[in-house]
């Protein structure tokens, strides 16, 4: 899974309106996938 798949899944929850921001609890869900995606992706590439 490369750096720019991984961006493409990221981009749309990085572009939420702001009236997605008024629910904490999906924003933290989708940063707690965001870094288990990364922590699961970045010892890949090394």
């Amino acid at each position: 899974m490369g750096l720019y798949t991984l961006y493409r899944i990221m981009a749309p929850w990085a572009n939420l309106p702001p009236t997605s921001a008024s629910s904490p609890r999906i924003i933290a869900g989708a940063r707690r996938v965001a870094a288990a995606a990364f922590v699961a992706w970045f010892p890949v590439r090394f």
